[in-house]
């Protein structure tokens, strides 16, 4: 009996080490980004998909600002934001000079973004990007900037 209760003892701590180990994760397949970037002045634009990239010297790195992006080995997907009441609010995302994984964007500063509206939300190597391509200039505090939209003049 004693070694029975000894062999059930044994597996219990050893189911309880293996469910802990399954639910915590080192976030190295996190997808969680840190910054926020609102885009206003979106209102020609009411239903369309918007994303924006821009460069960060502080952060060492270009930045995609998207709705949502997924990670993993070899491919990544980013989807861009659907503009509702001439408004978007997307994740920031560094794509750094010198990591190969991108990562939450959390740095403080000035940053110029070119603005691109799109028919869809999937952005790929076929994204079909429309006349109306504008930027925003917006100064970040700890990750998060709010701008407002202008258009790029015809010349």
């Amino acid at each position: 009996m004693k070694n029975t209760t000894n062999f059930l003892r044994i597996i219990a701590f050893t189911a309880i080490i293996g469910f802990l180990m399954a639910a915590c994760s080192d976030g190295s397949d996190s997808n969680d980004a840190v910054g926020k970037l609102t885009i206003n002045g979106l209102n020609d634009y009411n239903g369309k998909y918007v994303f924006a990239y821009g460069e960060s010297d502080s952060a060492r790195a270009d930045l995609l600002a998207v709705a949502s992006a997924s990670f993993t080995p070899h491919n990544y997907s980013y989807t861009a934001a659907k503009v509702i009441d001439g408004s978007a609010t997307l994740e920031v995302w560094g794509l750094g000079w010198d990591i190969e994984k991108p990562f939450g964007f959390n740095k403080s500063g000035e940053v110029g973004f070119d603005v691109y509206i799109i028919s869809s939300p999937n952005i790929d190597n076929n994204t079909d990007w429309e006349n109306g391509v504008g930027f925003v200039n917006v100064n970040f505090s700890n990750g998060n900037a709010i701008g407002t939209f202008s258009e790029y003049l015809n010349q």
